[in-house]
């Protein structure tokens, strides 16, 4: 997992999927032991978290190649992206766990794994990165410490499509009525954007 860390955004297109496997995994078949590999992938993932100068867990490293600043073409950085995708399959394991009947037995883990998964969305809040948009909707934004022409900008539909799973998620996890408020309103501006 320390590859993918260090290059935050193949935590989203490539170990959040190795990840999410035994999870699928157990709501396929049942085997709980699919659970434990996940808990296992997971835990080797969440020990590679650091924290920003604030305090905000994330995985600091190099953004892709086209993303990074040429002035700074070594300065690490967080990826929205990675935190959401990741907060949403923490909070998948939560809502799967319960539907099994397994809450019980995975009582440690959730404890460990929401309060996470609500850091890694509202850290972005906390840095102006997502926004109401005045005539209807939100968005989440690309941060200031990336390449200037790919800086400040709207997030692809793509990545705003994962952007309202992971909010979905956290509020069926939670119940914490933040999250599906944004989850309307970034499903709001990607369905009039359609």
């Amino acid at each position: 997992m320390a590859q993918y860390a260090a290059q935050p955004e193949d935590i989203t297109w490539q170990a959040a999927r190795i990840i999410e496997m035994p999870l699928i995994a157990f709501q396929l078949t049942g085997e709980q032991a699919y659970l434990d590999e996940f808990v296992a992938r997971t835990d080797t993932l969440l020990a590679l978290l650091t924290e920003d100068a604030d305090g905000h867990p994330g995985w600091y490293g190099l953004p892709l190649e086209l993303f990074r600043n040429p002035e700074h073409p070594d300065e690490p950085v967080d990826v929205i992206i990675t935190s959401l995708t990741m907060a949403g399959l923490l909070a998948d394991f939560a809502l799967v766990v319960r539907e099994a009947g397994l809450e019980a037995e995975y009582a440690a883990q959730i404890e460990r794994y929401l309060p996470i998964a609500r850091a890694l969305v509202d850290k972005w809040d906390a840095r102006g990165n997502y926004r109401v948009l005045p005539g209807g909707g939100a968005v989440y934004i690309t941060h200031e410490r990336l390449a200037p022409l790919k800086a400040h900008l709207t997030q692809p539909h793509n990545k705003h499509s994962i952007a309202v799973f992971a909010l979905a998620s956290l509020y069926e996890a939670t119940g914490d009525e933040r999250y599906i408020e944004r989850r309307w309103r970034g499903s709001e501006r990607a369905s009039s954007a359609a």
